[in-house]
């Protein structure tokens, strides 16, 4: 929103300078505005799950927050569901830049029930998503960016960062069920407890 206002204070400039030059030259306005972030947060403190798209709704750009900087370690609590920064496990769309920061969770349930995803699709590229997972417990397996079973587009530039809590499940940082390549995704583990592996890419299937 902010680039996208600066960019309009630029062209006005360019053309107040133009007519005080008596309109003498020539300037090229900005091809594109950086696309507007879709911002989502959520303080309750119980969820049952929770997907970004249902959110904003947007498969793309969105920067959803769960929990409170500093606040309790097991708040939300999730009974069961996804929780996502963006995108469908059914989604034929390409899914990218969004960003899912966790503080603090607990969940009920594990066996693929509480999944969490940065960005996630089904036949889509998966490109540029982000978790943040900062406290908390996660049965799960976490991802920075995921695509199914009939994917052949690629999960490129995704990333997990674990700061503190507990992962039962698996960190990686980008995967596909499908055939598209998995590339340039990454994980950091600052500190926490891990019960699986910790991977930047898989194929998985």
């Amino acid at each position: 929103m902010f680039n996208g206002l600066k960019a309009r204070r630029q062209l006005a400039l360019y053309v107040a300078l133009g007519l005080s030059a008596g309109g003498g030259f020539l300037f090229h306005t900005p091809s594109a505005y950086a696309a507007e972030t879709h911002d989502y947060t959520e303080t309750a403190t119980s969820i049952n799950g929770l997907e970004g798209t249902d959110k904003t709704p947007s498969m793309s750009d969105n920067k959803i927050t769960l929990g409170t900087e500093g606040g309790s370690t097991n708040k939300p609590f999730s009974t069961y569901g996804t929780i996502s920064g963006g995108g469908k496990k059914t989604a034929t769309e390409d899914v990218s830049n969004n960003t899912l920061t966790i503080h603090g969770l607990q969940v009920s349930n594990g066996g693929g029930q509480s999944m969490i995803y940065g960005g996630v699709g089904g036949t889509g590229a998966v490109t540029n998503n982000r978790v943040c997972f900062n406290n908390g417990l996660s049965k799960d397996p976490i991802y920075g960016g995921f695509n199914g079973l009939s994917a052949t587009k690629a999960v490129t530039g995704n990333s997990v960062t674990v700061a503190d809590g507990t992962v039962e499940g698996d960190v990686q940082g980008g995967g596909t069920e499908g055939t598209g390549a998995v590339t340039g995704n990454t994980v950091t583990l600052k500190s926490g407890t891990f019960g699986d592996e910790a991977m930047g890419g898989i194929v998985d299937g």
